[in-house]
């Protein structure tokens, strides 16, 4: 912030800097535990939203199943081969359902 000290209603003779930069957190958490996900982007907008979304889903399916996020990008591209579990595309976007992760789940358990 630039603050100039000068006389009511007279402008200072210098110039003053009042660029800003701005970093957006959007974060969501889970109460009772230790579940947090933050995200900081330098705007907000929909597309921004859209952004924390999918990264969000990930962590979340991620956790669920108990793997790295890295892990489900590879069972979805092995996906055409079979692999991994069902996913909804939807513009352009790839959403799990839970019934979908425990019914995949269910059918990959194998006995020690």
């Amino acid at each position: 912030m630039c603050r100039v000290w000068w006389t009511r209603g007279q402008r200072p003779p210098g110039l003053c800097d009042n660029r800003f930069t701005f970093a957006y957190i959007f974060a969501c958490v889970e109460p009772g535990t230790d579940n947090a996900f933050a995200l900081v982007l330098p705007y907000v907008n929909t597309e921004a939203m859209q952004v924390f979304l999918d990264h969000f889903a990930k962590t979340v399916n991620a956790a669920y199943l108990g793997l790295p996020k890295a892990t489900l990008v590879e069972w979805r591209a092995e996906r055409r081969k079979g692999f991994g579990p069902k996913v909804i595309r939807k513009g352009g976007y790839v959403r799990y359902r839970i019934a979908d992760l425990d019914l995949w789940l269910a059918a990959n358990v194998e006995a020690v």
